[in-house]
C-alpha cells in the first residue's frame, strides 16, 4: 500500500480535490448553472495541468473513472442535454496529449498490444457500419460508439506510464481515488443505516447524477451499489497480496476495507468475479512459486484475518451506536442475496433465450452497434409503465453476449485475443484481477464500458506488478 502513498503531498492534494468535487456535485446537482460552472472550472484546471505535464492529466482521467460511476459527477449544459464530466475530460486530456506527440507512430509500432487492439478498433468501425445496415436507431449507434471511443485512452495511458518512474506519479492519485470510493461507500452505508435526515436528498443526488443505486432491503438495511466499486476488486487483490507477502498492518487494513466495499455492493456478479479471481490468483501463485505447506498455511491465515476484518468493518458501521442505528445486518442477508432470485435476476434470465435466438440467426457479423431486442420482464420498474412487461432495450445484462450480438463472433474473438495478450504481461495478482473482470462481465457488462476500459488500463500500466517489489 505504501506505493500508493509514495508521495504524501500528491496523495493528500488528490484526496482533498476529490472531496471538494464531490461536495460541489452534491451541493449544486439541482442547479444546472452552478454545476456547469463547477465543471468548467475543473476542466480549465485540468487543461492547465495537462499542458504542463500530460501525465497528470491522464492520471486525473483515470481517477475520474474510479470515483465517477457513469461519469456525471459534474456535467455541462441543461439537464435534458447535459454533457458528462467524463466525456469533457476525455476530450481535453486526449487532445492535449495528441497535440504534444512527436513519435506516436514509432511508439505504436512496438506497442505490445498493437495487433489485437487495432484489430478490435477495426471491428468496432465495422460494427457501426453494420448497425446502419440493419437500420438500428442512429442515436443509439452514436451513443454506443461514444462509449467505445473511451477505449482510445488505453494508448496514452500505456505509453506515458510505461516505466517505474512515471508510475510513481500515478500511484498517489489512483490511491486517493480508490480510498475515496471505499470511504464514500461506507459513509453512505452509515448514513442510511442510521436514518440521517440527509438521506432523502442524498438518494436524489445519487440517482440524478447516475452515481449508483441505493436500495432498501430487509431489516432496514440498504444495498449501496456504485458502479465504480468494481475497482475495489483489483485494489483488494493487490492489498491482500501485499499483506500475505509483507505482513504489514496497513496492507491488511486496506484489503479489509476494499473487501467490505465488495460485500456492501451486494452484487452477485462482484462476488462471483472476486471468488473466481482469487482462485485464479492462488492457482497461478502455487504453480509458479511452489510454496511449502507452511507458507500456504500462513497465506490462508492472513486471508482469514482480512476476511474477518472486512466483515467486522461492515458490521461495525451498520451497528455503530451513535446515533441509534435503524438497520440490522446478519449472515442471512448475504445468504438470501447469494441464493435469491428477485425480479432483476428473473429479467436477466428472460432475456437470455431472446439473445440466443438473435445470435443463432446472425452469429458471424452480429447486428452492429445500437441493436435493440424486446423481451418480457418482471422488473417492477418496467411494469409501472408497461403492464404487459414487454421491454425494448439495447443495453443487455449478459456482457459477453452483448459483445457477440453487436460485434459478431469475430469481434468477440478479437476482444478475447486482446485480453489474452494483456494477461500474458501480468503477475499472479494481475491474472486474478483480469479473471475477476472477465467472469463478472458475464452477468454485468463492464468490458464494453469506460469503467471496464479503465480497469484494463490499470492492468496495462502494471498496478499489480508492484507486488513484486
Amino acid at each position: 500500500m505504501n506505493k500508493f502513498l509514495s508521495n504524501n503531498k500528491i496523495f493528500l492534494i488528490s484526496l482533498g480535490s476529490i472531496v471538494l468535487i464531490e461536495a460541489a456535485s452534491f451541493a449544486f446537482f439541482q442547479n444546472s448553472l452552478a454545476t456547469s460552472l463547477s465543471a468548467a472550472i475543473l476542466l480549465i484546471f485540468v487543461l492547465i495541468i495537462a499542458l504542463k505535464n500530460p501525465a497528470y492529466g491522464l492520471a486525473i482521467l483515470l481517477a475520474e473513472l474510479i470515483i465517477g460511476s457513469q461519469g456525471y459527477l459534474l456535467w455541462l449544459g441543461e439537464e435534458e442535454s447535459r454533457l458528462s464530466l467524463r466525456i469533457a475530460l476525455w476530450i481535453v486530456v486526449m487532445a492535449v496529449w495528441f497535440v504534444r506527440q512527436k513519435n506516436l507512430f514509432a511508439e505504436l509500432k512496438v506497442w505490445t498490444y498493437r495487433r489485437p487492439f487495432f484489430s478490435l478498433v477495426a471491428l468496432l468501425v465495422l460494427a457501426a457500419l453494420v448497425g446502419f445496415m440493419f437500420n438500428n436507431e442512429t442515436a443509439l449507434i452514436f451513443t454506443e460508439a461514444k462509449r467505445w471511443l473511451y477505449l482510445a485512452a488505453l494508448i496514452p495511458l500505456s505509453l506515458v506510464f510505461k516505466d517505474k518512474a512515471s508510475r510513481e506519479l500515478l500511484w498517489p492519485i489512483i490511491g486517493a481515488a480508490l480510498l475515496w470510493i471505499a470511504l464514500k461507500t461506507l459513509l453512505t452505508v452509515y448514513l442510511f443505516s442510521h436514518g440521517f435526515a440527509v438521506i432523502e436528498i442524498f438518494y436524489e443526488w445519487t440517482r440524478f447524477n447516475l452515481l449508483g443505486e441505493i436500495t432498501p432491503l430487509a431489516n432496514g438495511f440498504y444495498r449501496v451499489f456504485l458502479q465504480s466499486q468494481v475497482f475495489a476488486i483489483p485494489a483488494f487483490f493487490f492489498s491482500l497480496a501485499l499483506f500475505i507477502r509483507k505482513h504489514k498492518t496497513l496492507d491488511a487494513l486496506a484489503a479489509a476495507l476494499f473487501l467490505a466495499v465488495i460485500l456492501t455492493s451486494l452484487s452477485r456478479s462482484f462476488w462471483v468475479g472476486t471468488l473466481a479471481g482469487l482462485i485464479i490468483m492462488s492457482l497461478s501463485a502455487l504453480i509458479k512459486f511452489r510454496p511449502k505447506l507452511k507458507s500456504i498455511i500462513q497465506a490462508l491465515g492472513s486471508s482469514a484475518i482480512v476476511a474477518v476484518a472486512g466483515i467486522l468493518i461492515l458490521f461495525a458501521i451498520v451497528r455503530f451506536p451513535f446515533p441509534e442505528p435503524t438497520s440490522q445486518i446478519n449472515a442471512a442477508l448475504f445468504k438470501d442475496r447469494a441464493t435469491g432470485f428477485e425480479a432483476a435476476a428473473a429479467s436477466r434470465w428472460a432475456l437470455l433465450p431472446v439473445m440466443g435466438e438473435a445470435l443463432k440467426n446472425n452469429p458471424l457479423l452480429g447486428y452492429g452497434l445500437g441493436k435493440e431486442l424486446t423481451y418480457k420482464t418482471s422488473d417492477p420498474r418496467v411494469l409501472q409503465n408497461n403492464p404487459n412487461g414487454l421491454y425494448t432495450t439495447n443495453a443487455f445484462e449478459w456482457g459477453w453476449l452483448d459483445i457477440w450480438l453487436k460485434l459478431g463472433l469475430l469481434g468477440l474473438a478479437v476482444y478475447i485475443w486482446f485480453l489474452v495478450a494483456l494477461a500474458k504481461t501480468q503477475d499472479q495478482v494481475g491474472l486474478g484481477a483480469l479473471a475477476a473482470l472477465a467472469i463478472l462481465h458475464i452477468f454485468t457488462p463492464y468490458l464494453n464500458h469506460p469503467l471496464g476500459f479503465g480497469y484494463l488500463a490499470l492492468a496495462i500500466v502494471g498496478i499489480t506488478m508492484y507486488t513484486k517489489s
